[in-house]
């Protein structure tokens, strides 16, 4: 963005927000503008070159490239929660203080979180103040990357691929003002 226009605040909140949701109405409100004229504004604001320009450039930054999808994906499936979390026992008392004995819960290890904090979905509280981790499912990366390589073709009644055709259509430019009578 060297020699482009600038963004103004409004400008560069609404294409971060269209980036993350790509809903231009919603990134028009998220930004500040009118709520009546949101749609009118995105698109106006899309069309905008300096704005088409810095949409283009974020989106190249943040891309992940082929290999990483891959390297994500493959320690998705390969994850093992006792990689992330550890078991420890805790004193188990009753209303007078008196030692009832102890039960098992759960802690991330130390560095856990920074070496794989991406492979976890979501951590909650339990009802007896422990956490719930919860791991991306290993499942669904394999079934993405089985398909990604391959892996799984669809065969007919007699057990043969079944190709899927492509069709790809030409839609010559139409240089015609659009406008109606």
């Amino acid at each position: 963005m060297s020699k482009q226009k600038k963004l103004t605040k409004k400008e560069t909140v609404f294409c971060e927000e269209y980036i993350r949701c790509w809903n231009g109405a919603a990134s028009a409100r998220a930004a500040g503008f009118s709520t009546k004229t949101a749609r009118e504004q995105a698109y106006d604001l899309l069309t905008k070159l300096h704005i088409q320009a810095y949409i283009k450039e974020r989106l190249e930054k943040i891309r992940m490239e082929t290999e990483e999808v891959y390297a994500r994906l493959s320690a998705q499936a390969r994850a093992d929660i006792s990689e992330l979390v550890e078991f420890y026992d805790t004193p188990v008392l009753d209303k007078e203080g008196n030692d009832l004995g102890t039960r098992q819960s759960i802690r991330i290890k130390d560095g856990a979180m920074e070496k794989f904090g991406n492979l976890i979905k979501s951590i909650s509280p339990t009802s007896n103040g422990d956490f719930k981790v919860e791991l991306y499912s290993a499942q669904t990366a394999l079934e993405l990357m089985g398909k990604t390589y391959s892996l799984f073709v669809d065969r007919d009644e007699k057990g043969r691929p079944i190709i899927p055709a492509t069709v790809n259509v030409y839609i010559p430019k139409n240089d015609r003002a659009d406008s109606e009578s």
